[in-house]
């Protein structure tokens, strides 16, 4: 499973970098972490659960150009706050 999160945490990196070089903001430090919760009886077949992950968190920290955060996603439904909530991600 940790290779999943490998995997989410490389294309997070790559979407990030996309967004700042089209929209003309200078990325200086990027860090992106993640985890997540899978209840290993359900991975491995030994109990009535389900196999994959229960939840998973994201931090993304990053030192940008931009003056906010809100100029960075700007009007990317990934950026929204209420699309991030509605979504049940915290930001």
């Amino acid at each position: 499973m940790e290779y999943v999160l490998g995997a989410l945490n490389g294309c997070l990196s790559v979407v990030v970098e996309l967004v700042a070089k089209e929209r003309g903001i200078v990325l200086r430090d990027l860090k992106i972490s993640s985890s997540g919760l899978v209840d290993q009886r359900g991975l491995f077949g030994t109990a009535d659960v389900s196999p994959h992950f229960q939840s998973v968190e994201v931090a993304v920290t990053m030192a940008t150009s931009a003056p906010s955060t809100e100029e960075f996603c700007g009007d990317a439904p990934w950026g929204s706050p209420s699309a991030l909530q509605q979504g049940g991600v915290d930001r």
